[in-house]
């Protein structure tokens, strides 16, 4: 992050983005990993009910926060694509900073009463769960309670954070990708694909795997091996593959 105000050339929204998805990967892996290699070379496969809320809060607070900034991220896309003449003096980086906080603000609230809905039942059946860490599906389902009330609301949440953004996000595409074909010059056209194909890929592989999992967990149980693939897909392979095809942009 220092370098982005050091350097004049990067302080571009495209960077700022990528620092809250930093952010957001970082604090994501510090949550999760030490447990899952604990468990996978140390065979260390329990964990206090205490700190499984705690990373079950940070696992859906900071996917929340990730869903909505890629939100921004491809309306900023939009308008300077659709809106070139009006971008500079409509967008600035200081609006950018402020929607960035804002997110990372209102996230807290809700996710922490989903939280708390897996926090406040009673337990009296299996301790396990067919995940590499705790989530709120996951550990509700233990629960010796009614929870159906609660896994609507769950689940609507997670619709809210997946679906709401992912529609919003295809929309703007067509009408970039749609844009994009109205320009004249054929060798402008091919380099402004360029700018927004690399989100849409990456959007791809963030937000498909996940649908198939909440989608599954409320409809047709899937077999634990695909669940714990389909998880770590959309947890490793997004970040990996965004920060490899943004890295000759910077060094450049």
């Amino acid at each position: 992050s220092a370098i982005l105000f050091l350097v004049y050339s990067l302080q571009r929204p495209v960077y700022y983005f990528i620092i809250n998805l930093v952010v957001c990967d970082v604090l994501f892996s510090t949550a999760t990993l030490p447990k899952i290699i604990s468990r996978y070379w140390f065979q260390d496969e329990t964990i206090s009910f205490l700190g499984c809320c705690v990373q079950m809060f940070f696992v859906h607070y900071l996917c929340g926060v990730c869903s909505n900034v890629l939100v921004v991220m491809v309306m900023d896309r939009y308008a300077a694509i659709c809106y070139p003449l009006q971008y500079h003096n409509t967008v600035s980086l200081l609006q950018i900073l402020l929607a960035c906080a804002v997110i990372w603000v209102i996230c807290i609230s809700w996710l922490s009463v989903v939280v708390y809905h897996a926090f406040d039942e009673p337990y009296c059946d299996s301790n396990v769960i067919t995940q590499n860490y705790c989530d709120q599906n996951s550990i509700i389902k233990l629960s010796c309670g009614d929870v159906r009330q609660k896994k609507f609301f769950s689940f609507s949440c997670a619709m809210f954070v997946l679906l709401g953004p992912l529609i919003f996000i295809m929309f703007s595409f067509i009408a970039i990708i749609t844009s994009v074909f109205k320009i004249s010059d054929v060798q402008a056209r091919y380099k402004t694909f360029p700018t927004c194909t690399p989100q849409l890929f990456i959007i791809c592989l963030y937000y498909v795997p996940r649908c198939v999992v909440y989608v599954h967990d409320v409809t047709i149980a899937i077999s634990p091996g695909i669940r714990v693939m389909l998880i770590m897909w959309y947890s490793l392979l997004p970040p990996v593959c965004f920060y490899t095809l943004q890295r000759t942009t910077v060094e450049a």
